[in-house]
């Protein structure tokens, strides 16, 4: 029995996720894949967010982790909905004039919940020097690339 190959939901280079894989540069380690036929963000093998839409379907959402402590406000915002499959996890629609700098809080706040450690405090700690931050990027990396 062969692997299942899911039909891709998405395009990789619409500029909507474009601009959204943009959102997350900041963050180490951080990467993309395709997963579900769906665009993952992940950390270290972890899901942190995924994105769907733009393909066949005109509306782009995306599935991310969302902070405890600002739980119960996103729930309150009509604009969240649960997201399926996930529970505790919400789902953002993303229409026309989407804000880029709120949906950039959202994904770094649920990357820094499945981030380990040595990766998630490089997030919050201002000026620390580039050469520091793409060292430890590099050796994610290898690391990676040296586990699969």
């Amino acid at each position: 029995m062969g692997e299942y190959h899911w039909p891709p939901q998405y395009d990789p280079d619409d500029p909507v996720w474009l601009k959204v894989v943009g959102l997350i540069a900041h963050l180490p380690g951080a990467y993309t894949e395709p997963t579900w036929g769906s665009l993952t963000l992940r950390v270290n093998r972890k899901l942190f967010a995924w994105c769907k839409g733009g393909l066949n379907d005109a509306i782009y959402t995306i599935v991310f982790k969302p902070n405890p402590d600002e739980l119960p406000f996103l729930k309150a915002d009509q604009r969240f909905r649960p997201a399926p499959h996930f529970t505790q996890w919400l789902a953002l629609d993303l229409g026309e004039n989407w804000d880029p700098a709120e949906v950039q809080e959202l994904l770094t706040d649920s990357y820094l919940l499945v981030a380990p450690n040595r990766l998630s405090q490089l997030v919050h700690q201002p000026g620390l020097p580039c050469d520091v931050i793409w060292a430890i990027l590099a050796d994610s990396v290898i690391t990676q690339a040296v586990q699969q």
